[in-house]
């Protein structure tokens, strides 16, 4: 049986952490929480629920996440964001796991993002798979900032075995919909920094096409008008980041 490391990156994160912490501590032998510099009960929650706090300074989630990781012990890593927990299914899945002495490389779950406390499976914001659990040195954070993944190594077929987990990793997004439409400015700004790099024509083209592509598909064809209001003001939120994204990136492309 391998051990287990719980990861989490933070930054004011006092309404969620003890919930996550929490949902894990059971199955975890290790828990660490990396904080960049929280001003309010983050990191009094966390060393009180036993977890190991370090600090420091936020750079990128990628290398921020990557270097928390490197400084757990476990055989096995269940990397979480604070504002996420294990439903009690997803719970028995990875006990089950672990008593197997994990089967697998790397582990994938089913992430089901909330707005408030209310469930949301449209919107392209479910099944949302991610894989959070994996074997020390078998995998890796990549992708392009500020959304980020996990990549597994290259090797041999069996190496490279990723099993799904039964169960949710319960992702308590946004708040209110203000806070989505604050987080979606931010991230749209974050990722034109990454699309600044790459070449202008293209751009210009994702910044006239991708806004309204990413509209229908979400509200249209993956039943964001199920949910009302809600519904409609995530799916125009996610257009407005990702039209910010290849807009200020095509700006960046031509200095």
């Amino acid at each position: 049986m391998g051990t287990l490391s719980l990861v989490i990156i933070a930054y004011n994160e006092e309404a969620r952490i003890g919930d996550c912490i929490r949902s894990v501590a059971s199955l975890a032998d290790e828990v660490m929480v990396v904080d960049s510099g929280s001003t309010d009960q983050t990191v009094s929650i966390a060393s009180a629920l036993g977890a190991t706090v370090l600090h420091r300074t936020f750079t990128t989630h990628i290398e921020q996440k990557n270097w928390a990781w490197l400084q757990s012990s476990g055989d096995y890593i269940l990397s979480l964001d604070a504002d996420e927990a294990l439903s009690p299914e997803l719970h028995r899945s990875i006990e089950t796991a672990k008593a197997q002495g994990f089967p697998a490389f790397g582990f994938s779950m089913n992430r089901l993002n909330h707005l408030g406390e209310r469930a949301i499976k449209g919107c392209g914001w479910y099944p949302d798979r991610k894989i959070r659990l994996w074997k020390r040195g078998a995998a890796q954070w990549a992708g392009e900032n500020p959304h980020d993944r996990i990549e597994m190594g290259r090797g041999t077929e069996q190496a490279l075995r990723v099993d799904q987990l039964q169960g949710d990793l319960l992702h308590y997004t946004y708040s209110d919909l203000k806070a989505a439409r604050m987080q979606a400015l931010k991230f749209g700004r974050i990722g034109a920094q990454e699309a600044g790099s790459g070449f202008w024509g293209l751009n210009l083209v994702k910044c006239l096409v991708s806004p309204w592509a990413r509209f229908v598909r979400n509200y249209l064809l993956r039943s964001g008008w199920k949910y009302g209001w809600d519904g409609f003001v995530i799916c125009f939120w996610q257009s407005v980041e990702v039209g910010m994204k290849y807009g200020l990136g095509f700006v960046y492309s031509l200095s």
